[in-house]
């Protein structure tokens, strides 16, 4: 039997910037088809790791990136994910 199952990347793969020049989290939408390509597969699988505030360069709110993939969980159907909030 064969399944389906894709592994996502939060930033740049499910979620982008609607403008170029602003990276915060507040410009941060869902991409297009994500949710499409999402509900072709038998399980999904999304991964979102450690920034740090010199790698994100503005707006590092742990917090913020928290909530922000709370909500993704909500809004799409994963069925699995794993997410480290800070550098462990």
């Amino acid at each position: 039997m064969k399944y389906k199952i894709l592994i996502w990347d939060n930033d740049g793969t499910v979620t982008g910037s609607t403008n170029p020049n602003d990276n915060s989290i507040n410009a941060k939408v869902i991409l297009p088809n994500v949710e499409k390509a999402m509900r072709t597969a038998d399980f999904n699988f999304i991964i979102s790791g450690f920034k740090s505030p010199e790698s994100e360069m503005q707006n590092f709110d742990p917090e913020k990136v928290t909530a922000t993939f709370v909500n993704l969980m909500e809004k799409l159907p994963i069925n699995a994910a794993a997410f480290s909030p800070r550098n462990c």
